[in-house]
């Protein structure tokens, strides 16, 4: 009966040597990726956190969010202090986004300083107008840092996505009360600059890594001022900004 076998079945058979099954690069590539996925879920676990309680707790109740009246505070119907929100000095307020949070005036935008400034709060770039003044007010903070990163702000502009067309940011600077009114939302690259370009209009510039969770490219959100009257602000003097401000993350 032996005679019939090939000399690979007989060593099978006497040697007890298996066949070796190729690698199947499909399952490993999965694999690889569940892998990476889990690893980036786990160094961003407050910024998806952070998301998916908006996610569940607005967008799948399909809840409606309503701004705050400003436009009675302008006309003068309604007294500002029944309407305009309690916010610290030199803090940031998002209504929609229920944030809350220290901005870090006039920062150099170099690396080092706007890491340790984003340590603290969010960033106000040096060389950029201020509230109040006719220009471009640029304001960046971190969408997501790795869980052992120092600070407490790691995640305070992860929900910026969420904001849209005609939602408000309030600004305290100087114990003054500003409130711009969102009207564009867009991605560039990390080497964009048109976007710290002072023009002579009273605006507002949000910017954060974008997706959540890389710094591939920058989350823009463009305002402008409506309260106080911006005809009452003064001009900024020119910057020689040529550059975004180098977050990591």
């Amino acid at each position: 009966m032996y005679d019939k076998l090939t000399e690979k079945q007989l060593e099978q058979l006497f040697l007890g040597k298996k066949t070796k099954k190729p690698l199947n690069p499909i399952k490993w590539a999965v694999f690889f990726v569940l892998i990476f996925l889990v690893v980036l879920a786990t160094i961003n676990f407050p910024a998806y956190s952070s998301n998916f309680s908006f996610w569940f707790n607005v967008e799948l109740k399909n809840q409606s969010y309503e701004n705050p009246i400003v436009d009675k505070v302008a006309s003068g119907t309604k007294p500002a202090s029944t309407l305009l929100p309690i916010v610290s000095k030199n803090t940031i307020y998002i209504d929609k986004l229920d944030l809350h949070a220290p901005i870090n005036f006039d920062v150099p935008n170099e690396t080092q300083a706007v890491a340790e400034g984003l340590e603290n709060g969010t960033v106000h770039i040096l060389g950029t107008a201020h509230p109040g003044e006719i220009g471009n007010v640029f304001i960046t903070g971190h969408s997501s840092n790795y869980v052992w990163a120092a600070g407490s702000y790691k995640h305070v502009f992860s929900r910026l996505n969420k904001l849209e067309d005609g939602d408000n940011v309030t600004i305290n600077y100087n114990n003054i009360i500003y409130i711009y009114q969102i009207t564009d939302k867009y991605v560039v690259s990390a080497d964009a600059t048109s976007n710290l370009a002072q023009r002579d209009t009273s605006e507002l510039t949000l910017m954060t890594c974008y997706p959540v969770g890389t710094n591939l490219n920058r989350l823009m959100i463009k305002a402008i001022q409506i309260k106080p009257d911006p005809a009452n602000n003064q001009k900024k003097a020119p910057s020689n900004l040529d550059n975004l401000p180098n977050i990591s993350r």
